[in-house]
């Protein structure tokens, strides 16, 4: 019995396609992966800080409560390197070198440890749980400038938008 040409082709394009999806589900799960509390723990323990390896309750347990912590909707420029740059840490007009041309927003949650001069961002991205997205060491007096903004942006807040942060 002969396999009619038509069918052959058919099929090699099927088999083509599993093999592209099978390649791309997998590079989609090393990506989205977040290894375990106590793998995450390790890493940070060793200074070896990842980009979308590593979660808000990670960071909590090794470093503690961090001196301001802040919730909101936030745009971040995305780089090459896979990291998001929150885009109040641009200068206003500008784009971050290695910039994409994309932008992540969403509920961006900053972690500001004063004593370490680290600024953490974490973003709650495709995935249910929040990764760190962004890390930079601060100056003492970038820090204080991030603070300041942040209160600044808070004073320029609507009431109404207050409420809705904080619902009673």
């Amino acid at each position: 019995m002969t396999v009619p040409a038509r069918f052959t082709s058919v099929l090699s394009v099927v088999v083509a396609l599993l093999a592209l999806t099978s390649g791309a589900c997998e590079t989609y799960r090393k990506m989205v992966y977040l290894p375990p509390l106590s793998e995450q723990m390790a890493l940070i323990r060793n200074n070896d800080i990842r980009i979308h390896k590593l979660s808000t309750t990670a960071f909590l347990e090794m470093w503690g409560p961090p001196t301001y912590e802040r919730q909101e909707r936030t745009a971040f420029f995305v780089l090459d390197s896979g990291e998001y740059v929150p885009t109040f840490r641009v200068p206003l007009g500008e784009a971050p070198p290695g910039w994409t041309s994309k932008v992540a927003n969403g509920e961006g949650h900053f972690f500001l440890y004063e004593d370490r001069g680290e600024l953490l961002a974490f973003l709650e991205d495709v995935l249910p749980e929040e990764r760190l997205v962004y890390r930079e060491r601060l100056s003492p007096q970038d820090l204080d400038a991030v603070v300041k903004l942040w209160k600044r942006n808070d004073q320029m807040k609507l009431r109404l938008e207050k409420d809705l942060q904080h619902p009673r």
